[in-house]
């Protein structure tokens, strides 16, 4: 059958803009082609721009907005696999930049906000153990074993396939979920030359800066004596401005100890309070290219690689009220927030104390000459990663095999500089907000005038490096029978994956003159040594001079602070570096049946298995009681992985699927690092509490038996409703516990991950999508859709501490509603995304935040954000649009313990863009 391929109609974005097709196809995996019964559009006066439909020989290519939601209802359809798609033309429709952005409209996909102000990596039903591939080749970044989606702009993907349930042919490593990335291919396209491009410029409102950036796309398809050959180049670039202010308070500390401040008010008093920004620039070049040759019918080749990298380059400005280096803290009013305290003889909270103290939070006070840490942290970073390989795919018959071998390298430089000054202000005045954080207010005009300021603790400087190489083959074939068994599949696999991390860190404590003696001024730094942060709203509207990034990272001023304290640059330390090989030997078999029961029932489904072995070794250095200790772990385990699914079909729009598979997620390589990294702690105040962060080598990987079972109604092209119910049991799940330990006769809180046995994840998902092709004229152009997830969880060992707790990281409420428009050159999305509240981190253990509760988490408020998208087609090759995030100002706000008892408010930024897309 002959298709006819539609011109591009004016409103589809560039990555539609890079295709002659509406919608990329689906990999054989699990697929089955669409039914001839499929429900056809529904009557009605949808104009040309909106769907741009054209027919020849009866078959329909829709373009637009719709169609790309129509191919995602389709996939969703199609496959034996329980699964979600967003194509390209929904990832270029929203006002998303990056994949992750767009990927948390997908119904159970929950996303963070990182320190950029960028949406991070994102969560599958509230978990982060997700398998990625690009174009079915697994991807990660440096040790870990996870791709940082916010590095891959969004304009180069084809689409993207979350898969919520497993089946064998799916590559191991994804408790939570498999995600499959699709960068485009020269094959896409019609012969001849294609060239699409985009610019477009991003005001970020707390930078108060425009970020660029720009893409391009150039494919070239012939016919000629050996075959057709194709190729394709296409490279993006952006250069991102952010500026993410923080307003937070220390560990909690009762009033009453010797030589207190503030005895006598029987109050829980926060032991500093400060302000942070993370401000700076980051850049992500983007390159990929493939080339196809169909050297025979039978035989296909394909050559592609990609790099993409981040180059960013930020300020972190810590300013710090240190509250009980005051010589008073008066006025002390508390509120009715009130807690049994079990304190150490310094006021801090201690589970093991025997003296108990009956204290109300304090909900203003006023600290008297207080001693204020300016402390800048100018850091650089730099990441890499290339992919390439060569693939051959056979068809002859029934059969279809594929080769695919593979390399990628990646690595990872970080270094950054810590220098502190400050000064002692006559008074700080901090009340309790509404929203249960602080405010302060500090008197005159305090740290906006850097000649007064003088030196302060020591300063602290660092370089990492992580490096990564894997080395992959993997082999498939699919046969296809007669009979009751559609298909069968096998395949083998085999990686070879070497990493490694190390770090040189070090500093000294406070000069030896003493802190707030020695003015910066004396070490002959200039007036340019200084920048200022951005305005701080729990700072009474304050901005700060602080250390500049510049200053720190100019060699002659870093020389200068070394020999200011007589201190060397830092060697590699050899408690803070690992080196780890892995090899992974897979293999399955599946087969797909199907039972056509009459004309309008059918029965198909999958069964399979897969299994694995991983020989692992690890080989570091841990930090035991101030010694370093070598640790070497080996390892083996062997998965056997079973997966079956049914799909029932009653008639041609509803169907039903229930599924099984049993999944294994790989501990991280930066969790298994036996090193300890933190920074230590000064002379300044003996009584402050550190922290820092270790991994754990004796982590197990975590399994999970997984079932699903959904119902799915499609009553029109691309409009349908569907209902799911999902669950899992999980063994050997990982948490961050942050416990109390003794390193160097100090104290210090310790992130560490750590297993908990079992737990069970479970809930439900609501989506639904739909178009108004009823109503008259222009208003035919609106559209909606709309998810909701209801997730339950909870640790069921019931000889672990958090029994009965939900599982870290997972909120019960996730929801999207949007609104769409198309239709006459004019195209728009409205969208809300909202998730509910979850604890990110076990304090339990962290003396310094145990009330009279066993159980002590630090909780995270819930968020909702605002996006929109509105683009106009100047003619049906040039689309111009503007785009808004986070309109509603949404912030991360977190608590420990009680939600009174607030800990950090960061603010998340809002931007506004406008850009133009082409194609010729």
């Amino acid at each position: 059958m002959k298709v006819k391929h539609a011109s591009l109609a004016a409103g589809v974005s560039l990555s539609m803009l890079c295709s002659s097709h509406v919608a990329w196809a689906q990999s054989d995996q699990g697929a089955r082609p669409t039914q001839p019964d499929d429900p056809a559009p529904p009557p009605g006066g949808r104009n040309s721009d909106a769907a741009a439909q054209e027919t020849q020989d009866d078959v329909i290519v829709v373009t637009g907005i719709r169609a790309s939601l129509e191919s995602a209802a389709r996939i969703k359809r199609d496959s034996d696999q329980v699964v979600d798609s967003i194509v390209a033309d929904d990832i270029g429709k929203f006002p998303d930049s990056t994949v992750a952005a767009a990927l948390q409209r997908v119904p159970g996909v929950q996303v963070l906000v990182g320190t950029t102000s960028q949406i991070d990596d994102p969560l599958v039903r509230g978990l982060e153990d997700i398998e990625t591939t690009l174009n079915g080749r697994e991807a990660f970044f440096g040790t870990s074993r996870g791709f940082e989606f916010q590095y891959l702009p969004a304009e180069v993907l084809a689409g993207a396939d979350v898969y919520k349930s497993n089946t064998a042919d799916l590559i191991e490593g994804g408790v939570a979920g498999y995600i499959n990335l699709k960068l485009r291919r020269p094959f896409d396209f019609e012969d001849g030359l294609t060239i699409a491009g985009s610019a477009r410029a991003t005001y970020s409102i707390k930078a108060e800066q425009v970020s660029p950036s720009a893409s391009v796309l150039v494919a070239r398809r012939w016919e000629t004596g050996i075959g057709d050959v194709g190729v394709l180049l296409n490279g993006a670039w952006s250069s991102n401005y952010f500026n993410r202010p923080i307003a937070y308070v220390g560990s909690g500390r009762s009033s009453e100890f010797a030589g207190s401040p503030a005895a006598g008010s029987n109050a829980y008093l926060p032991g500093n309070f400060g302000a942070v920004t993370e401000a700076g620039v980051y850049q992500i070049p983007q390159v990929n290219f493939a080339v196809q040759w169909e050297a025979t019918p039978e035989l296909e080749v394909l050559v592609d690689g990609l790099w993409t990298a981040n180059r960013r380059s930020y300020l972190i400005g810590r300013t710090t009220y240190n509250l009980f280096d005051a010589s008073s803290i008066t006025n002390i009013q508390t509120d009715e927030n009130c807690v049994n305290a079990r304190v150490d003889s310094n006021g801090y909270f201690d589970p093991n104390s025997t003296t108990v103290q009956s204290l109300c939070r304090a909900s203003s006070l006023t600290a008297n000459e207080v001693e204020t840490n300016v402390r800048s942290e100018a850091q650089h970073r730099t990441e890499d990663l290339f992919i390439g390989g060569v693939g051959l795919e056979y068809e002859s018959g029934r059969f279809l095999g594929t080769l695919d071998v593979s390399a990628q390298h990646s690595t990872a430089i970080n270094e950054g500089f810590i220098f502190g000054v400050g000064e002692i202000i006559d008074s700080v005045a901090i009340t309790t907000e509404d929203d249960g954080s602080f405010n302060a207010r500090a008197s005159g005009d305090a740290l906006s005038d850097p000649s007064v300021y003088t030196v302060v603790g020591g300063y602290y400087e660092y370089r990492e490096r992580w490096f990564n190489d894997q080395y992959a083959i993997k082999a498939d074939g699919k046969y296809d029978t007669d009979g009751l068994l559609d298909y069968l599949q096998a395949g083998l696999r085999f990686t070879d994956r070497d990493v490694g991390y190390r770090r040189a860190a070090g500093g000294p404590g406070s000069p030896a003159a003493g802190d707030y003696v020695v003015p910066v001024s004396s070490l002959g730094f200039g007036d340019d040594f200084y920048e200022y942060t951005a305005v701080q709203e729990n700072n009474d509207g304050a901005e700060y001079a602080v250390p500049s990034r510049a200053a720190l990272f100019d060699a002659d001023v870093q020389q200068t602070i070394r020999e200011f304290y007589n201190y060397p640059k830092p060697e590699n330390d050899p408690a803070a570096g690992f080196d780890a090989s892995e090899k992974v030997y897979a293999g399955y078999l599946q087969g797909r049946y199907e039972v056509p029961v009459s004309d309008a029932i059918r029965i198909d489904g999958l069964i399979g298995a897969r299994l694995s072995k991983v020989d692992r070794q690890i080989s570091g250095a841990g930090t035991v009681n101030g010694e370093v200790v070598p640790v070497e772990r080996s390892t083996s385990e062997t998965d056997a992985l079973p997966n079956a699914s049914a799909r029932l079909g009653l008639g041609p729009n509803f169907q039903m699927r229930a599924t099984y598979g049993r999944t294994v997620s790989r501990p991280p390589f930066s969790q298994l690092d036996p090193g300890l990294s933190y920074v230590p702690v000064t002379d300044q105040d003996p009584d402050v509490i550190g922290s820092g962060d270790a991994g754990n080598p004796d982590l197990r990987s975590q399994k999970a038996d997984a079932f699903d079972l959904t119902a799915e109604y499609y009553f029109s092209r691309g409009g349908y409703i569907a209902v799911g119910g999902f669950y899992k049991s999980i063994k050997d799940r990982v948490v961050n516990e942050v416990r109390r330990e003794t390193i160097d006769t100090r104290q210090y809180d310790i992130n560490r991950p750590r297993n908990i046995g079992s737990a069970n994840l479970y809930g439900v998902e609501l989506s639904t999508q739909f178009f108004f092709d009823f109503l008259p004229g222009a208003l035919s152009g609106f559209g909606m859709f709309g998810n909701y997830t209801i997730v339950e969880s909870e640790v069921t060992t019931e000889t672990d501490r958090l029994y009965g707790y939900p599982l870290q990281g997972v909120s019960r409420d996730n929801w999207n509603l949007g609104l769409i428009y198309e239709q006459l050159g004019l195209n728009g999305r409205l969208v809300y995304t909202y998730r509910s509240s979850y604890f990110d981190y076990d304090l339990s253990g962290a003396g310094s935040t145990v009330h009279e509760d066993e159980i002590f988490l630090n909780w995270v408020k819930p968020n909702g954000r605002l996006d929109f998208s509105v683009g106009y087609d100047i003619t049906p090759m040039m689309t111009v649009s503007v785009d808004g995030t986070n309109l509603t100002g949404a912030k991360y706000v977190n608590y420990q313990g009680y939600e009174y008892n607030w800990s950090s408010v960061r603010n998340d930024d809002t931007t506004l863009s406008a850009g133009i897309r082409f194609r010729f």
